[in-house]
């Protein structure tokens, strides 16, 4: 009886970290500049670790909010901007599990990072970030 009391309990405690929305409390578990590890599933992790590709920009009170306009990549509620530094080297932004890695064997490098929204890359692709406040222009250049 008291393994059926366990599990019945485990089980609504369960149900309700979904509401009738199917939002998760998720994303309620970061704040912003908190830096993510997007592999497996949302974890917070040290911004100096190599799977630390993206930090928290944003957290959306609903799923049926989207990200504002910009760069940003959503996951679970959270709007992520690139946790970068100047000549960090990525691979893998398009695909499920971007990484820093050595240049040598990386696909693109931030050739500059500005902390203002809309800035001039002067060269590269520019990923911009409006949000939060004064915004974040990151120039990635191909390898």
């Amino acid at each position: 009886m008291r393994t059926f009391l366990t599990l019945v309990a485990v089980a609504l405690v369960v149900a309700g970290c979904t509401d009738r929305t199917g939002d998760t409390p998720v994303a309620a578990s970061f704040n912003i500049g908190d830096c993510v590890d997007i592999s497996a599933q949302v974890t917070a992790i040290d911004c100096a670790e190599p799977t630390a590709a993206y930090e928290v920009a944003i957290v959306l009170a609903t799923t049926a909010e989207p990200c504002p306009s910009g760069d940003y990549r959503e996951v679970e509620k959270l709007c992520l901007m690139l946790n970068a530094l100047t000549g960090d080297c990525f691979s893998g932004l398009d695909g499920p599990t971007p990484v820093r890695e050595s240049c040598g064997v990386a696909e693109v490098k931030v050739s500059l990072v500005q902390h203002v929204a809309d800035a001039a890359c002067p060269a590269g692709t520019p990923l911009v970030y409006p949000e939060p406040a004064p915004g974040r222009t990151v120039c990635l250049t191909d390898l």
